[in-house]
């Protein structure tokens, strides 16, 4: 496989560059991806144009994840190994994707942490697994170093991923073994792993003498597909939305009433949301939160509504709401991740503040799942109050919510 050189691997990327003073030149490089509009990527290909190192106990695939066989993991070190007679593999995983963010080139070399593993990963051979009489777990596991591990979009990305290599490698993700190799404190979060996944351990709590004969490593979170929001199609978006269902025991279909919508309004409060944050202070608020709902509650009179703070209920709770919500209603934030579970005659209505850009990230999931879709941006600062809260203007809601309502029920 061709692995790519830095002059190569800068030129499928826009870029940036901007010199520092004379006596200290500094290459700074802004990257994100070519514009993917109209993309589909064919993810089966991906097996087709695997590549081979160390025998077959090195697997890459599509440039996104790999299998490693007869895999070690040194807990001290995170550092990996596998059964090799020949060289250390040398293979690359893309990276620098919709973070934005600056970086130096070295820095943006090593943002995927998967480059990182590769790296340090070492190779010894067969005899030592019997020389030191090795357990061999033979549960496949994924080795998953979570990017934001409180954040519902972010671990969205992450149980996607995870699905989609379960998925194409015809392993059963409600089977399949759980590695965190990161250092992320307990979360709100934890409790839906365990409901999708299998046995879930940390990489500080394992035998020092384990060996995996089938360890994956997870596509890094923010290479995710389901974080490229170009994409025209997510391959089996369907599919993963069925399998969360699924595993929560919930029904997968909801019949649409026009005499009898479910509009539900996400509201947003200040609260500590994992043990991390040094502050409880959440952005994109609701400035008028009775208003919206007056206002929501006139538009569909005789409908029902209800307006929710998600961090009071369980995450089967919150899908099961959402997945019998015919229009969605809410600020930009985690939360609107939920449009994945709407039935496929929903609407949802997302809206933001004049501080924050237009993400497209849940707009890509309505189209993906082609439910209904509006939003506004705010652009008036007397909108915009202390404490992070915005007014949403009643002419505003009350035109889009007659439009979805339209759309809806043709």
């Amino acid at each position: 496989m061709h692995i790519p050189t830095l002059r190569e691997i800068l030129k499928s990327y826009l870029i940036l560059i901007t010199i520092g003073s004379a006596s200290m030149i500094v290459i700074t490089v802004k990257y994100m991806r070519k514009d993917l509009t109209g993309t589909v990527i064919d993810v089966k290909s991906w097996l087709k144009a695997a590549y081979f190192g160390c025998g077959i106990n090195f697997i890459g695939y599509g440039e996104r994840f790999a299998v490693l066989r007869y895999a070690h993991i040194d807990p001290n070190t995170k550092t990996f190994s596998i059964p090799c007679t020949e060289r250390k593999p040398d293979y690359y995983f893309v990276q620098g994707g919709v973070k934005g963010n600056i970086l130096t080139v070295k820095e943006w070399m090593k943002e995927n942490i998967l480059n990182d593993w590769m790296e340090n990963m070492t190779v010894y051979s067969y005899y030592y697994i019997k020389k030191n009489r090795m357990s061999v777990i033979k549960t496949p596991t994924f080795a998953v170093n979570r990017v934001e591990a409180h954040n519902l979009y972010h671990a969205m990305c992450e149980w996607y991923s995870l699905f989609l290599i379960s998925y194409l490698l015809n392993f059963d993700p409600k089977q399949v073994a759980i590695l965190f190799m990161d250092d992320r404190p307990p979360n709100i979060l934890d409790e839906t792993w365990d409901t999708l996944f299998g046995e879930i351990t940390r990489y500080n709590t394992i035998p020092s003498d384990n060996v995996y004969k089938a360890l994956i490593w997870n596509i890094y979170g923010y290479e995710s597909l389901m974080n490229i929001p170009t994409l025209t199609r997510l391959p089996y978006v369907t599919e993963f939305r069925n399998f969360i269902l699924d595993s929560f025991k919930l029904p997968q279909h909801k019949s649409l009433n026009c005499n009898r919508l479910r509009i539900t309004v996400i509201l947003r409060r200040d609260y500590r949301s994992h043990p991390e944050l040094t502050s409880g202070i959440v952005l994109r608020k609701f400035y008028n939160n009775s208003e919206v709902l007056g206002v929501v509650q006139s538009v569909f009179y005789g409908h029902e509504v209800r307006g929710i703070y998600l961090e009071y209920f369980s995450m089967k709770e919150q899908i099961e709401m959402i997945t019998q919500t015919d229009i969605l209603v809410g600020m930009h934030g985690a939360g609107m991740s939920h449009i994945l579970f709407l039935p496929k005659h929903a609407a949802c209505f997302e809206i933001f503040p004049k501080y924050v850009n237009y993400y497209t990230f849940f707009k890509a999931f309505s189209r993906w799942r082609r439910t209904k879709y509006v939003s506004w941006k705010n652009q008036d600062s007397d909108n915009e109050f202390p404490e992070f809260k915005t007014k949403i203007p009643i002419h505003v809601l009350v035109s889009h919510l007659k439009t979805l309502k339209r759309r809806v029920c043709i």
